[in-house]
């Protein structure tokens, strides 16, 4: 008795094709309003989600990497004393 269970797929990515759906936030301004800056838009965050991916993130991890990146590795724990990072394995 094989049973489909549809929730399982619930935590994948939404994809139109081979690209992420995310992409339509910048797609459609530029269906509806054409221009060279638009497009370029439109190419800019295209070439952006491939190197996200390419690299094996998917966008909202990559910019909690860049956000781990530019927070650095001293924390404040109070106004005077600082602590260094947690680290739990994973980079």
């Amino acid at each position: 008795m094989q049973e489909e269970l549809p929730w399982r797929d619930s935590m994948r990515p939404v994809r139109l094709g081979p690209f992420d759906a995310r992409l339509l936030l910048f797609v459609l301004p530029a269906t509806f309003f054409p221009s060279w800056w638009t497009v370029g838009a439109v190419v800019l965050a295209w070439l952006a989600f491939r190197a996200v991916e390419a690299r094996g993130y998917r966008p909202p991890a990559a910019l909690r990497a860049v956000r781990r990146a530019l927070a650095g590795e001293r924390r404040a724990l109070h106004r005077r004393r600082m602590r260094s990072a947690l680290d739990y394995g994973r980079s």
